[in-house]
Formats: structure tokens, C-alpha cells, sequence
């Protein structure tokens, strides 16, 4: 006799879906974010540590809390993150930076705040760093942030208005 057929999977629930889509517009956030991003100062980048914690403090107003979280390995923290402070156009960034010394990386975490956001980095020995990120980069920027310009320029835009890329060089 033939096997009976399987029972059809139940209907995902109103969280479920809601969750899922909001997962399909936080990736469609990071992958429009990445392809064009803004180079931001170091000197927006503050840490502090004792002798089992770095806290990195990024001085970006409006970060959108939809963003993918930081990717931390073993010495290295990264991030695709959108912000839009109140009253100014949506900027696009990434942010890669390499560390001086080994991190726990499940031991990290982050918070999002209106005027910055705050990354607790869990080194992986104890004991204090000489610099936060390593000296043997030479002249290299260890911090890699940039913004959507294109994006910023056609925002700018009134409604009617055709943007015309040769204008904008």
C-alpha cells in the first residue's frame, strides 16, 4: 500500500511573518547600505577599557536601530549601519575595525542610543591594550567608514526634480 501523504505544514503565525519580513528589510537595509558608504573620522571613535572590556563609543547621531548587529571575530569588528540625524538626509556606513589584541566574540554586545551607539568588546585575556587598534598597520586607517553620497545627492531632490549626475561632480 502506498505511504500516506504528509500533512501539510501549518501556516506561519502573524509573528512569524512579521518577523521574516522584517529580517528580508534589515538585509535589503545592509545591502543597500554597503555598496556605497560614507568615510567617517577616527576621532568619532572613543574607547575606554579596564582589564577585560573595551567600550567603543561611535559618535553617530540617528543610527537606525534596524541595522544588521556588528559581526565581531576573533580581533575584528564589523558593521553595516544606516543613520539619519533628525533634520539632516539618511547617510549609509561601514564600519571595519581591526583590533589590537583577541576578542570573545559571543561575549560582545551593542546598544543603539539617539545620539551614538556603544559596543562592550570582551577581550580574550585579561590585561590592559597599548592601543586599540594594532601598530603594524603602518599608516593604513584601521577604521573604515564611509556614506551613500549618490544617494544623499538624489534625496536632495524636490518631488518633479530629474537628477542629473553631471551636475553633481
Amino acid at each position: 500500500a502506498p505511504a500516506p501523504a504528509p500533512a501539510p505544514a501549518p501556516a506561519p503565525s502573524s509573528s512569524a511573518l512579521h518577523a521574516s519580513a522584517e529580517a528580508i528589510e534589515d538585509a535589503a537595509i545592509a545591502s543597500k547600505s554597503h555598496k556605497r558608504a560614507i568615510k567617517v573620522a577616527p576621532s568619532q571613535i572613543e574607547w575606554r577599557q579596564d582589564e577585560n572590556t573595551i567600550a567603543l563609543l561611535i559618535q553617530i547621531a540617528g543610527i537606525d536601530k534596524r541595522s544588521q548587529p556588528p559581526t565581531f571575530s576573533a580581533n575584528e569588528v564589523q558593521m553595516v549601519f544606516d543613520s539619519q540625524p533628525k533634520g539632516e538626509f539618511r547617510q549609509s556606513y561601514v564600519l571595519r575595525l581591526h583590533l589590537a589584541g583577541e576578542i570573545l566574540p559571543s561575549a560582545c554586545r551593542h546598544n543603539v542610543a539617539d545620539l551614538n551607539m556603544m559596543m562592550v568588546i570582551a577581550k580574550a585575556r585579561p590585561g590592559d591594550w597599548a592601543s586599540l587598534t594594532p601598530s603594524s598597520l603602518g599608516t593604513q586607517d584601521p577604521v573604515e567608514m564611509k556614506p551613500d553620497v549618490a544617494a544623499l545627492e538624489r534625496s536632495a531632490l524636490e518631488v518633479g526634480d530629474v537628477w542629473d549626475p553631471m551636475l553633481s561632480v
